[in-house]
């Protein structure tokens, strides 16, 4: 299982970070390949709830739902892929700086079968996945200051 540990700092506070990662309605500016995000288990988001994410790639649309796994006000988020995709495990940790924010996305997913050879491949393309997000996420967030 390939992991991928990235940081960034962002000039926002916690509660701003936290907020706008948090919100689904952000999911399609914060990932240009996602069209839409909605919840499929309720309003509200905590431990267990799922929603559903779709998305275009490669010009094919595909549809995942995700669960959170953990949440934390302005500390910790995470979800796992549970459906329309390879196992795919998501962790956002959150820490105050004299600058602004800390995140910190550990992210892994399990390669099935005989997909495992490929799991090199894999590991940079989440790699690189994690990296553009979080530049993103930063872009957009220091924006409007």
């Amino acid at each position: 299982m390939p992991e991928i540990i990235k940081s960034i700092l962002i000039e926002q506070t916690v509660e701003e970070v936290y907020d706008y990662l948090t919100a689904l309605k952000n999911l399609p500016e914060r990932i240009p390949s996602v069209l839409k995000a909605e919840m499929i288990s309720g309003e509200e988001i905590q431990i267990g709830s799922q929603y559903l994410v779709t998305s275009k790639v490669l010009g094919k649309q595909t549809e995942m739902i995700y669960e959170i796994t953990i949440i934390e006000r302005n500390q910790v988020y995470g979800t796992k892929v549970i459906s329309g995709s390879q196992p795919l495990y998501e962790r956002y940790q959150f820490e105050e700086d004299e600058k602004g924010t800390k995140v910190t996305v550990t992210a892994n997913g399990d390669m099935p079968g005989l997909i495992k050879i490929f799991s090199g491949s894999f590991k940079r393309l989440l790699k690189k996945q994690v990296e553009n997000d979080l530049e993103r996420l930063k872009d957009i967030l220091e924006e409007g200051r």
